[in-house]
């Protein structure tokens, strides 16, 4: 296995994609899958001969950036903006607060705040697979950094 080096705009390609062909299966409602699943299994057989940090586009990139060497918040070279940057130093996607739907809110814990990727998870975990997919597609059309 080798690392895939990805230049910002291959990244962003990458990104999109993937997150558009997760929304699609999400859309099918296969019960039992999760994100993590679905990005895994979309690495595993589109780059299955490479390393892809976190098996997300965006990681790898800003991995690169720092030239490989572990920081503890290498998620500020990002290529994309996830919203929670101003909440939270690092793990964009995972933490801050993604102003998650008041109908939702009883699917998360009171004290966490979730970032898009934590608030798709969540979503699936609880089999709500088409609020899951609409995340989903936001979160391939982010906007640029």
């Amino acid at each position: 296995m080798e690392d895939l080096y990805l230049t910002k705009e291959e990244a962003i390609a990458h990104h999109r994609k993937m997150w558009n062909w997760i929304a699609d299966r999400l859309e099918e409602h296969d019960l039992g899958w999760d994100i993590f699943m679905y990005k895994k299994k979309y690495i595993e057989e589109n780059f299955p001969y490479n390393n892809i940090r976190h098996n997300c586009f965006c990681c790898q990139y800003a991995a690169q950036e720092v030239d490989g060497i572990f920081k503890d918040n290498f998620c500020i070279y990002c290529p994309l903006r996830w919203g929670t940057e101003a909440n939270t130093d690092a793990f964009f996607c995972e933490q801050g607060n993604c102003d998650i739907p008041v109908e939702d809110l009883s699917l998360f814990d009171s004290d966490e705040e979730y970032g898009l990727w934590s608030y798709a998870q969540r979503l699936t975990e609880n089999y709500c697979y088409d609020e899951a997919a609409k995340v989903a597609r936001q979160i391939a059309n982010l906007p640029e950094r």
